[in-house]
C-alpha cells in the first residue's frame, strides 16, 4: 500500500503526522521517499502497539493485584472494627479515604463495579450451562470489574494523600 492509499484509507489528518515528522527529520527527500518512509513509519507503529498491547493485560493484573495487597495489608494494621475489605465496605475512614483515591467527584467506580458484577450474575443465573449458574457475585467479581484506569486514576489521586500514595507505590514496585 502506497502513503497515497494508506492516507486514503487512514484519513489525511492521521497520515498527515507520519508525513510531517518524516519531512521535518529528513528535509532533503523526495516526495515519493517521504511517502515511504510514512508508510514504513505508520507500519512501525502498528508493530510496536501490537507487541504492546499484547502485554498489557498482565501489567494491568500485576498491577491491581499488587495495589491490592497492599492496601488490604494497610487496612488490617489501621485496627478498623466491622470493615475488613476496602472493595464492599461503605465510605468510612481509613476506608474513606481509599475510597476517594478510587471514585472521583462525579463516579462512584466501586459502586459502578459492584452493579456491573450483579449484572453477570444474573446472566449466569439465567444460562443453565454457564459455569456459575447459581453462584452469587463475590468480592473478585467485583474487584475484577474495576479497569486499568481505575488503578491510574487511584494512584494519580494519591498524591493528595502521602501516607497512601507510599503504600499504593509500595505494592507497585514490590516485584
Amino acid at each position: 500500500m502506497t502513503g497515497e492509499q494508506l492516507s486514503a484509507f487512514l484519513s489525511e489528518p492521521r497520515f498527515s503526522v507520519y508525513r510531517n515528522y518524516v519531512t521535518e527529520r529528513y528535509q532533503k527527500l523526495e516526495q515519493s521517499d517521504v511517502e515511504r518512509y510514512a508508510t514504513e513509519l505508520y507500519r512501525w507503529n502498528v508493530s510496536a502497539s501490537a507487541m504492546v498491547m499484547a502485554h498489557i493485560s498482565y501489567v494491568e493484573v500485576f498491577v491491581r493485584n499488587s495495589i491490592d495487597r497492599v492496601i488490604r495489608k494497610w487496612l488490617a494494621a489501621q485496627n478498623v472494627s466491622g470493615f475488613s475489605d476496602w472493595v464492599g465496605a461503605r465510605p468510612v475512614d481509613p476506608i474513606g479515604r481509599i475510597r476517594s483515591l478510587v471514585n472521583t467527584a462525579d463516579r462512584d467506580y466501586l459502586e459502578a463495579a459492584r452493579i456491573n458484577a450483579l449484572n453477570r450474575q444474573k446472566q449466569w443465573r439465567s444460562e443453565q450451562r454457564h459455569p456459575r449458574h447459581g453462584d452469587r457475585a463475590n468480592r473478585d467479581d467485583v474487584f475484577a470489574q474495576l479497569t486499568f484506569g481505575t488503578w491510574d486514576g487511584m494512584l494519580s489521586r494519591s498524591m493528595n494523600d502521602t501516607e497512601l500514595m507510599e503504600v499504593l507505590m509500595g505494592g507497585v514496585s514490590c516485584y
